[in-house]
């Protein structure tokens, strides 16, 4: 696969993705759905500041088949340290593909928003973040640290609407 800058023309794909996976979603599972317009939106909103280097600017690459076709994507953004910083952080949104992409397409995809974000000196960290939104992306975790990352924190989740969380613990 050849990984390049995404194009305006494919965010309809790169939506296509999203909702290729979503089924594998714990939010599918709860019945939260893909707001299509919303996500074509945001998704042509990074493509068109992609490669910016100042706050606000996005970062999206695809890995396309020999046909040209996106298969996989990376997606990032440069925001203000705590939203107040007088330096950047660069923040990931998305690293997906389809189903059979393979996890060194999404390795080297990963790769080049880590290049991006490191070459800008007014980026003070680069995040790299993980939840469990599809089955086994807690596997990103050892490939982060493989990559220099370390951990500085951890996400919560509640559900306001759910049944039975579980007990919290004391």
């Amino acid at each position: 696969m050849n990984i390049r800058a995404a194009r305006m023309i494919e965010t309809p794909e790169l939506v296509g993705i999203l909702l290729e996976r979503h089924p594998e979603t714990i939010y599918a599972a709860h019945g939260v759905d893909i707001d299509e317009p919303l996500a074509r939106k945001v998704i042509a909103h990074h493509i068109q500041r992609s490669d910016g280097t100042n706050d606000g600017g996005t970062f999206v690459r695809v890995a396309v088949d020999e046909n040209d076709a996106p298969q996989a994507f990376v997606m990032g953004f440069l925001s203000r340290v705590y939203m107040i910083g007088d330096k950047l952080q660069a923040v990931d949104c998305f690293l997906i593909g389809r189903k059979d992409v393979s996890p060194s397409v999404l390795d080297q995809l990963f790769d080049q928003y880590v290049a991006w974000a490191m070459d800008n000196p007014k980026v003070y960290d680069v995040q790299a973040t993980w939840t469990d939104i599809l089955p086994q992306t807690d596997r990103f975790d050892a490939v982060y640290r493989r990559k220099g990352f370390a951990q500085c924190g951890a996400v919560y989740r509640r559900l306001p609407h759910a049944e039975s969380e579980g007990s919290v613990a004391a």
